[in-house]
């Protein structure tokens, strides 16, 4: 028979569980060096506590450190170099912000003092295009020659508003050509002139049967309303702030002319004016006039026309052209037609006889191809039958 080991010591009647070794770091303490019991158990005893070996006492919960609470005293983030720089520009705003809030209202109060002659008129003239601080007395703005020029728009003080000082325009101011000063058949004419700033005065300019009188106007900085004996003419700085408007941002005249109200202070009898006399054949003859001259194609017909994309191979090599349009679009014929050409050519549209020659050889049978995704479009019978509804 076999021999019975003997055995001393203290048993534990529950199961041991596996334990593996671990090591534990803290950042005030030393490492400590201990085991970790894997989890679950075979015994219907609570898990959370453990005995000592021979009894049924729990053992008390080991005395770990305390984890290490953050430290309050670490530095805080720092600043960007630009928000550095942002909040010192900002508070540099701050200090003037009233200050320059008190200039503008001392500004907007008339000075009765003549920059001129040092007098005190009770009725002053100012003139923004002279400067903001120049103040005129009646005497010295009929008098000084720099009023001579009729873009300068001076505004007299009456009592509680500043209305036009048109002395200066109609009477003394005249405009005509050096070159032609002997001119047997020049004739003086008064325009009705829309400014730089959308308002309307009055300019006399000397014409003859030698220029066009659009021409003429167009040397002293104006665009006629009409090519043929004008009364109406627009300042060419006014029409290049529409035209960039129109192409930057797509503004209708009704908003720029809007716009120019908020601007130049206008009242609502001087803009509906301004918007009548925008709307017309001479505005789209004028954005026409500034492409031709900066494409320069008058002087020099190869030149770029500003339609040749120069990554696009001109000889040789293969051209990737991208297509849109919309399909739903059609010009029916009571729609109207054009009194003249379209001003642009074929830079843009394809000419009518050109489209009705390839609509002529489409066939009733034929059907949209797969890559057309068979839109209604490509349906022959649909587009001829739209473009000739009356």
């Amino acid at each position: 028979m076999g021999r019975k080991k003997k055995t001393t010591g203290v048993f534990c009647s529950r199961p041991k569980r596996p334990r593996i070794p671990c090591i534990r770091h803290y950042l005030d303490g030393p490492r400590v060096y201990g085991y970790s019991e894997m989890p679950g158990s075979t015994n219907s005893t609570d898990d959370s506590q453990s005995e000592t070996p021979g009894t049924s006492m729990p053992l008390p919960p080991p005395d770990y450190p305390p984890d290490p609470e953050p430290s309050s005293t670490s530095a805080p983030q720092q600043p960007s170099r630009y928000q550095v720089s942002k909040e010192r520009e900002l508070a540099k705003w701050a200090e003037v912000r009233d200050q320059l809030l008190e200039t503008a209202t001392q500004l907007a109060a008339p000075c009765y003092i003549c920059s001129f002659c040092g007098m005190e008129e009770s009725c002053p003239i100012k003139c923004n295009d002279c400067g903001p601080t120049v103040t005129y007395c009646t005497d010295c703005c009929v008098i000084v020659r720099h009023h001579l020029s009729p873009a300068h728009y001076p505004e007299q003080w009456l009592e509680d508003h500043y209305e036009p000082f048109l002395l200066g325009n109609l009477e003394s101011t005249i405009l005509e050509r050096q070159d032609h000063q002997d001119c047997p058949s020049r004739t003086l004419k008064t325009f009705k002139v829309f400014n730089s700033s959308g308002r309307v005065c009055y300019w006399r300019i000397f014409v003859c049967d030698h220029e066009a009188d659009a021409c003429t106007l167009l040397r002293f900085g104006l665009w006629a309303a009409t090519a043929d004996r004008p009364e109406t003419a627009f300042s060419t700085d006014l029409l290049e702030w529409l035209t960039a408007l129109t192409l930057e941002c797509q503004v209708s005249v009704k908003g720029f002319c809007n716009a120019v109200r908020w601007r130049s202070g206008l009242s609502k009898y001087e803009v509906d004016i301004l918007y009548r006399a925008l709307i017309g054949q001479s505005v789209a003859e004028f954005h026409h006039h500034l492409y031709k001259k900066r494409t320069l194609l008058h002087l020099c017909a190869e030149l770029d026309d500003g339609t040749v994309c120069p990554t696009c191979p001109k000889d040789e090599g293969e051209m990737i052209v991208s297509l849109d349009a919309n399909f739903g679009l059609v010009r029916k014929r009571s729609s109207g037609r054009s009194s003249a050409g379209p001003l642009h050519q074929s830079r843009y549209f394809l000419p009518e006889d050109d489209v009705k020659e390839f609509m002529s050889t489409y066939s009733e049978d034929s059907k949209p191809d797969e890559d057309c995704n068979n839109f209604q479009a490509g349906s022959s019978v649909r587009s001829r039958s739209k473009a000739r509804k009356a």
